[in-house]
């Protein structure tokens, strides 16, 4: 009798960590990325440069720094319209509008 609980129990443990692995997995197939590369009127990169991604619809932001190369990248971001602020001391402010994005989607920006 203590045999079969034992399988019983380590049966629900495997298929309750199966469970919520499936499920983080599916909530990240409907995340959004937006990345990029900043450069300069040369095409040199901006490094340290600061890229806000804001959604329109709750104001709610999540910001990214360039690295030496002037690429950048947030993830995890809800599907929305976006609008995307990159600025650098020194550099004018580039920003974007009305980027839309939906479930999953991988959005490049130069």
């Amino acid at each position: 009798m203590k045999y079969r609980f034992e399988r019983f129990a380590v049966a629900a443990f495997f298929i309750l960590l199966f469970g919520c692995l499936s499920n983080a997995t599916a909530q990240d197939l409907d995340q959004v990325t937006i990345s990029g590369r900043l450069t300069d009127s040369n095409g040199l990169a901006i490094a340290g440069a600061s890229v806000k991604a804001r959604l329109t619809s709750t104001g709610i932001e999540r910001t990214a720094t360039t690295n030496e190369e002037g690429r950048y990248r947030i993830i995890e971001l809800e599907p929305g319209v976006y609008r995307i602020i990159a600025s650098h001391t020194g550099f004018g402010t580039k920003e974007r509008t009305d980027l839309n994005t939906i479930a999953g989607q991988n959005v490049q920006l130069d």
